[in-house]
């Protein structure tokens, strides 16, 4: 049986659209952040911060929740089974040097 890692939100829409797969359930997933920032030298400042505060609101999480996403909020989940059950753990961000260790040391795992 093929077995991929990918983002529970591609196993979600994937499957919407009638693709046979589905994703593995466990007490932890890996997730990665997104950032929503301003320039020091943003033309219209108060317009960046309205946006940022309509990005993060809780209305603006529930649709990107709808989209299969994991939103950082409280209480809104994306509509998979047991989706509020999952511990969310935030990956790390590598250096070029520590991305290559890595790269090693999986492909020792998964190419043999």
């Amino acid at each position: 049986m093929p077995i991929a890692v990918t983002f529970v939100k591609y196993a979600y829409t994937a499957g919407k659209t009638g693709a046979p797969l589905d994703y593995v359930r466990i007490e932890k997933m890996l997730g990665d952040s997104h950032f929503a920032v301003m320039s020091n030298k943003a033309p219209h400042p108060n317009a960046a911060k309205a946006f940022i505060d309509y990005y993060l609101d809780d209305e603006s999480m529930k649709i990107l929740a709808q989209s299969g996403e994991f939103a950082n909020r409280k209480g809104i989940y994306p509509p998979l089974p047991g989706a509020d059950k999952i511990q969310y753990v935030r990956m790390e961000v590598l250096d070029a040097k520590a991305f290559e260790d890595k790269k090693k040391e999986y492909g020792k795992l998964f190419l043999r």
